[in-house]
């Protein structure tokens, strides 16, 4: 009996909670919680002819606020233009990619009432390359400062026989060769070429512009 009663008390909550999913989309998105409420919108549209209004608006709002969010973050990370910088844009460019190819097979979105939801949909390729290439410079150049003070500068807890492979190990990652997107100059002494800030941290040239948007 204690048994039977203990499995009733965890179905009951265990419904409470699933129904207390199904009826706070909105506050996943007025939460911040952008990528849960687009993922359980979707969810709930995909294959529905008479959506609901209430996902609608839900996908709507937090998949137009999911891209703001990351294209002002990357405007920020491109001025600074470290390696870090270029590694984080690089990862936000593949988010949003990943929200944009999960929300395009729905469209158009409109719900049982008739209103259609607007997505503005950000431009990924150019931004993609740009980062990849982007990131390629900065880690060699990181990687020519270590040769210049690596008796100050070296990844931590690595011997010295191996600090001077820690940057560019990072490249595969990003689909880039072992030699791809070095700079074509002679950056043997980089203190010297006006490319480190007093900090030490790098500031390449940036390419590429404003980040392109499309409504969908």
């Amino acid at each position: 009996m204690k048994t039977t009663k203990i499995l009733t008390a965890a179905l009951v909550l265990t419904t409470a909670l699933l129904l207390s999913a199904c009826t706070n989309v909105e506050k996943l998105v007025d939460s911040g919680n952008y990528e849960q409420a687009i993922a359980y919108s979707v969810k709930k549209l995909r294959g529905k002819n008479k959506k609901k209004q209430k996902h609608v608006l839900a996908l709507e709002k937090a998949f137009n606020k999911a891209n703001q969010r990351d294209v002002r973050r990357m405007e920020v990370l491109k001025k600074r233009g470290s390696s870090e910088d270029w590694e984080e844009v690089y990862q936000l460019v593949q988010n949003i990619d990943r929200r944009q190819r999960l929300v395009e097979p729905l469209l158009p979105v409109i719900d049982r009432e008739g209103y259609r939801a607007e997505f503005k949909f950000v431009k990924v390729a150019n931004l993609e390359n740009e980062s990849r290439n982007q990131l390629a410079v900065t880690l060699y150049l990181d990687v020519q400062l270590l040769l210049t003070i690596s008796q100050r500068v070296r990844p931590r807890g690595l011997p010295p026989a191996q600090q001077n492979r820690a940057l560019p190990e990072r490249l595969p990652r990003y689909g880039l060769p072992a030699r791809s997107g070095a700079p074509d100059r002679d950056d043997s002494d980089p203190l010297q070429n006006g490319q480190f800030r007093q900090s030490g941290s790098v500031a390449p040239p940036v390419s590429g512009g404003s980040l392109g948007l499309r409504s969908g």
